[in-house]
């Protein structure tokens, strides 16, 4: 075997948070064929897996992960065609925007900034200007426990407003790489692009050292198509900017930024975003749900809703 399982890791440094306890089994893989091995020994050995990527979206339990956590680093990026890119799911974004920059491939520069992975993006189907990331992708390799590797078109995975059929309870479904396809342009417009998003972007959104995993709570769907209220704006007019709880508290920039301002523990971040959440709720009507994944202890690991 070639990935080295570890026992009792603090999660903390896994997560934009910097909060969480142990993981019970620990494993770091670089590459696809390496992630495929180690959820395979999981399933073989019956034992409960969860999969992270940079961390920017997820929020672990205090008292630890009693399973294995797979930190996914495979980074493969390559050409399969004209305007078409076939990229590993621990991808980097950043990375695959500056490989779009280098051979001229636009279409995902709605991406620039975003600090997580690619299989994170396509799990949750990031998006941001306008722009998600189901609109550039072709097909995705999927392990499934029952099933092995398995090939899906994007129809399949029934993309919506920052989900995915991949999101189903219980599932275990994992992003393996993905197919995007893009269009060739000058690389001066690509670059004036991202320049153009990245700009908004450091407008809005606080300091890239803050411990943040960027919006906690997803825009309502019915309010925010059509350029209506978004999440940040009710909670805004509720008063959010005055609300803290011991380090956590709201950025200065971007209300649905919740931010560890030093000190606070996981369930010191989830009981503020309930607060917040609460909050909204009285003077507005409108129940947030989270955007950001908060871990449970025990598993099945679906995301918890607050």
């Amino acid at each position: 075997m070639k990935i080295k399982i570890e026992k009792n890791i603090e999660l903390s440094p896994y997560s934009f948070y910097k909060v969480g306890g142990k993981a019970d089994m620990f494993v770091q893989v670089s590459s696809s064929e390496e992630l495929v091995e180690a959820l395979e020994y999981a399933v073989k050995n019956s034992i409960p897996y969860i999969v992270i990527g940079s961390g920017s979206n997820i929020l672990f339990s205090d008292r630890g992960i009693r399973g294995l956590v797979i930190r996914n680093m495979s980074s493969a990026i390559e050409m399969q065609g004209s305007g078409v890119l076939k990229a590993a799911s621990g991808a980097l974004i950043k990375r695959i925007m500056r490989f779009c920059l280098i051979n001229s491939l636009s279409g995902a520069e709605f991406l620039t900034g975003v600090p997580g992975t690619l299989g994170g993006a396509v799990y949750g189907n990031a998006g941001a200007c306008g722009g998600e990331t189901s609109d550039i992708l072709v097909s995705v390799e999927v392990f499934e426990p029952s099933s092995g590797l398995i090939l899906k078109t994007k129809s399949e995975l029934e993309f919506a407003y920052r989900s995915s059929r991949l999101q189903k309870r219980h599932s275990g479904a994992v992003v393996i790489s993905a197919v995007l396809s893009l269009k060739i342009l000058p690389r001066a417009d690509i670059k004036n692009r991202m320049r153009e998003v990245m700009s908004k972007r450091l407008l809005r959104h606080p300091s890239l050292l803050a411990q943040t995993c960027g919006c906690f709570f997803k825009n309502p769907s019915n309010l925010f198509k059509g350029g209506k209220i978004s999440a940040g704006e009710l909670l805004e007019i509720s008063g959010a900017k005055n609300m803290s709880y011991g380090g956590a508290r709201v950025s200065e920039k971007h209300c649905n930024f919740i931010v560890n301002g030093g000190g606070s523990s996981a369930s010191d971040l989830i009981y503020f975003a309930r607060q917040l959440q609460n909050e909204v709720k009285r003077k507005t009507g409108v129940i947030l749900t989270n955007e950001v994944r908060i871990m449970p202890e025990y598993p099945p690991f679906d995301s918890l809703e607050l």
